[in-house]
């Protein structure tokens, strides 16, 4: 996702713990797969918004923002 730098990952506090709210958005998406014409290629496509709950970002960048004036 993007260049590498948000993975999907269900998982938290270095995998010990499950996030169930990361789970809960994978499955809905899994479950909405099986039917890919209907409902994520047609009426329903904001479906794929439910894999944000389980983003994780792996790197962060700090940018620098100069202003010349």
């Amino acid at each position: 996702m993007g260049k590498g730098l948000i993975s999907l990952q269900p998982m938290s506090s270095d995998m010990f713990l499950y996030s169930v709210v990361g789970i809960s958005g994978m499955m809905t998406v899994m479950h909405a797969c099986l039917d890919i014409s209907n409902i994520l290629a047609g009426k329903y496509h904001y479906m794929l918004y439910f894999l944000s709950l389980a983003m994780y970002p792996r790197l962060m960048q700090t940018v620098l923002v100069l202003n010349y004036f």
